[in-house]
């Protein structure tokens, strides 16, 4: 159960932020002051000025884009074929250098549905997955279970990177096929082990959406999914800096719309 209080506005906030919980963040813990700072750095107090990495400022953790996912999934409509993944469903433990999809059972739970409300993606054609690249850099993958393939969304290509992603997701998807090999998943939904084709900002009927900087990568990775969660079309509305620093600005409000008080029964595990 969600319990709120009264709470200062969301403006109010950000130029004095401290440690709060959100029903959308990790159950029983707090958000830090550090996720309004590299969420919008221009409005949040020492989010920019006291930055010591400038070229750094507003990069997105996976703290941003799990919440953003946890907003996403519970928007979904009942029934829908799609569903999201957290940043752990394709990211590797740093000190053992194995999938995090091995382990975590909340990351499982989204394979098989048993983590609510992320749908059994034997229930699915189309998985929206955030993916970290080598630790500097997000993309969208749109996976395609039927047709296996995996169409790759970068708002700053470049042909290393698409060598890098297809290494990733090649040892990914091994891993992947073990998993649900053991819960059944082939057996019930009659389709093969998935060798997926790797499809890098092509095959969409829409402009690959371009960063203006070295640091909206997230922005543009949480913004496109959930447009195309909502059936709408991710088109950029004008210059990519002004744009996605409104995004930033309604992110940041739409996070702050779910602070609330011990998150202990509620949030994700």
């Amino acid at each position: 159960m969600v319990v709120r209080g009264q709470y200062v506005d969301c403006m109010t906030f950000l130029n004095a932020p401290e440690y709060v919980y959100l029903d959308c963040y990790i159950k029983g813990y707090t958000v830090g002051v550090q996720f309004w700072q590299e969420l919008v750095p221009l409005l949040c107090k020492g989010g920019y000025y006291e930055h010591q990495k400038l070229s750094e400022v507003g990069w997105l953790s996976d703290d941003q884009i799990n919440c953003w996912m946890e907003l996403i999934i519970r928007a979904r409509p009942p029934g829908a074929r799609y569903t999201v993944a957290k940043t752990g469903m394709s990211s590797l433990h740093l000190g053992s250098q194995k999938f995090i999809l091995e382990t975590d059972e909340h990351i499982i739970g989204m394979l098989d549905g048993s983590s609510r409300p992320y749908p059994s993606w034997d229930d699915v054609d189309i998985v929206y997955m955030p993916l970290h690249c080598n630790g500097n850099h997000w993309v969208t993958c749109v996976i395609n279970l039927p047709s296996s393939t995996i169409h790759v969304i970068d708002s700053l290509p470049n042909d290393d990177r698409y060598r890098t992603l297809n290494a990733h997701l090649s040892k990914w998807t091994s891993v992947l096929n073990v998993m649900l090999q053991k819960d059944g998943h082939f057996k019930r939904t009659r389709r093969l082990p998935y060798n997926f084709n790797l499809v890098y900002n092509d095959g969409f009927c829409f402009p690959i959406p371009r960063q203006g900087n070295c640091s909206d990568c997230g922005v543009v990775t949480g913004w496109v999914i959930e447009n195309l969660c909502s059936d709408m079309t991710p088109v950029v509305d004008g210059e990519p800096n002004i744009f996605f620093s409104v995004v930033r600005v309604n992110m940041a409000s739409r996070f702050y719309d779910c602070r609330c008080e011990d998150t202990s029964q509620c949030g994700y595990d």
